[in-house]
């Protein structure tokens, strides 16, 4: 698992059976081949979560090795 604190909440990758999912807070957003791809749906805004996808000047780490590693604090 990783995840990254931002003004709109934690989102969070997990590795679940051979796929990968996206989520902020509480919500599941969708499922990745790679967690690459769900970095770059944050990225690009496109996450369907529409607090976050309408912040276009919000940016999160664009490698993995930015982000944190394992689960959050408050989970």
């Amino acid at each position: 698992m990783w995840h990254f604190n931002t003004q709109v909440g934690t989102i969070w990758i997990i590795d679940e059976t051979d796929r990968f999912y996206l989520g902020i807070n509480n919500d599941a957003l969708g499922t990745y081949e790679c967690p690459e791809e769900a970095v770059l749906d944050v990225n690009n805004h496109t996450t369907g979560y529409p607090d976050w996808d309408a912040r276009d000047k919000m940016r999160v780490p664009q490698e993995l090795s930015g982000w944190i590693s394992g689960e959050p604090g408050s989970w």
